[in-house]
């Protein structure tokens, strides 16, 4: 939401600076396990502390790409929104992803499956229980603020929302490793 390093807002912090989104609530989900993870535990209203990186409940816009996605991070190859307007967006890619980094963390269960809310382009939200997330997220020990780790397991729920095999690479169908990540795909920004 905020780079403290620079006091730059990112994400849904943008979308709060610009007054698009008003509303301080509907950045925390009501039910989130995480107690860091809601307006108690950030200075109100939004925005108000420079200090503060908020942590909130969603990933806003969550699908990066670089310049060159064969070459690696660096200043002249960052990553770049694969999405920069929301009319660019694809079906079945989230604009909004629930916090994803343990399964502890995750605010819904259905039987051995958690479950992480999505938001789309065209406004409707799915809650997508996936064991194979689950199990995915269980086996590395979370995200681990891993961007490839994220995205694999974004993959995978943004699949079972859209009711595709989330086994699969939804750009390539090659099944996933028995592992249930592909941890070193990288995205080019025509592959979405």
């Amino acid at each position: 939401m905020l780079d403290t390093s620079t006091n730059v807002t990112c994400g849904g912090g943008r979308l709060y600076q610009l007054k698009y989104v008003r509303s301080d609530q509907v950045y925390f989900c009501p039910i989130s396990s995480d107690p860091t993870r809601s307006p108690d535990a950030v200075p109100l209203p939004l925005l108000s502390s420079p200090t503060n990186g908020y942590n909130l409940s969603y990933h806003f816009s969550p699908h990066w790409t670089r310049p060159n996605a064969g070459a690696a991070y660096s200043a002249t190859n960052p990553g770049i929104p694969a999405y920069p307007k929301l009319s660019q967006y694809k079906s079945g890619r989230a604009l909004l992803v629930e916090y994803l980094y343990t399964v502890s963390m995750a605010s819904h269960r259905q039987g051995n499956a958690a479950g992480w809310n999505l938001a789309f382009a065209d406004g409707h939200v799915v809650t997508a229980y996936s064991i194979e997330a689950t199990n995915a997220l269980n086996t590395m020990g979370g995200t681990n603020n891993s961007w490839r780790r994220f995205d694999d397991v974004c993959d995978m729920l943004e699949a079972v929302a859209t009711g595709r095999n989330p086994k699969t690479n939804p750009r390539t169908g090659v099944t996933l490793p028995a592992s249930g990540w592909d941890s070193f795909r990288v995205h080019p920004s025509g592959e979405y």
